[in-house]
């Protein structure tokens, strides 16, 4: 029986393999860490937040200046991202934003 069934699912995967699949169903171990990700977010709310657990967020806005010579944006005072990476301790988030003025 075990050869039989090994023997029908060799055929079937030979078939798909030859015919071809018209859908792109994505390979499921790439969907996995997507998966987990998504129930571990979801089971944040079931338990309460504990302070050791805090990790803090931190949007700044930094000026930037344009670089002509590298034609690129870059800080102007870089300084800044180490005040901020002592402040949350290697643990937490920071979001930096710039606001360009004359840009459509």
């Amino acid at each position: 029986m075990a050869l039989i069934t090994l023997a029908i699912g060799a055929i079937i995967y030979s078939y798909i393999w030859y015919a071809g699949a018209n859908k792109e169903w994505g390979e499921g171990l790439k969907g996995l860490p997507m998966s987990i990700a998504h129930v571990a977010l979801s089971r944040l709310n079931d338990r309460p937040m504990h302070t050791k657990n805090f990790r803090p967020q931190i949007l700044a806005f930094i000026k930037c200046i344009y670089n002509e010579n590298q034609h690129r944006w870059m800080i102007e005072h870089e300084k800044v991202l180490d005040l901020l990476s002592q402040l949350k301790a290697g643990k937490g988030l920071v979001i930096l934003a710039t606001v360009i003025q004359g840009l459509v």
